[in-house]
């Protein structure tokens, strides 16, 4: 019981010193003398051109020669932009693998089979990694497309739900 009691009241004496080392090594006596330069006074140093590219600087295209009418109307442009998101949707799995080596070699071998016409995506679902064909919104669509790969010689191939790529296509009138 002696032996408890010397160990309790060493506990604060041993805390306070502790703390005080703390608190005495997070001081400082040293004021920092640095001075913050204003940001115009870098500005003013800066030279752009140290990091431009020779390949990336545009050379002065010289105009070409408009007709008389066309330069009387205004021209408007047009850009078109891809969107794309994920939606629920439905793909063909035409392989599964354990082994990331063999998804990859499978994958080259696929892709030379279909060619670039089809989309193959290759998707890890712990703990297999998974070949998967297209994005379509429709399971119709796959259907199609499962009936095209069987006759291929991908028998085993068979429709799956799935996280799609929908792409569309949006004509943005440019401002002049």
């Amino acid at each position: 019981m002696l032996h408890c009691i010397k160990h309790s009241a060493f506990l604060p004496v041993l805390s306070a010193i502790s703390l005080g080392l703390l608190l005495l090594g997070c001081s400082s006596t040293e004021e920092t003398t640095e001075e913050k330069k204003p940001i115009t006074e870098y500005e003013e140093k800066f030279d752009p051109s140290k990091y431009r590219d020779e390949e990336t600087v545009k050379k002065d295209i010289e105009p070409e020669e408009i007709p008389a009418t066309s330069r009387e109307k205004p021209i408007e442009e047009y850009m078109t932009i891809e969107r794309v998101e994920k939606v629920m949707g439905f793909r063909i799995q035409i392989y599964s693998t354990a082994s990331l080596e063999d998804a990859e070699k499978q994958l080259d071998r696929y892709t030379e089979k279909l060619g670039d016409s089809v989309n193959i995506h290759m998707v890890f679902d712990a703990p297999y990694y998974k070949l998967r064909v297209g994005d379509y919104l429709a399971r119709d669509s796959a259907s199609t497309q499962l009936a095209q790969l069987k006759e291929l010689g991908l028998e085993e191939a068979w429709i799956v739900r799935d996280r799609v790529d929908k792409k569309t296509m949006h004509r943005v009138k440019m401002k002049q």
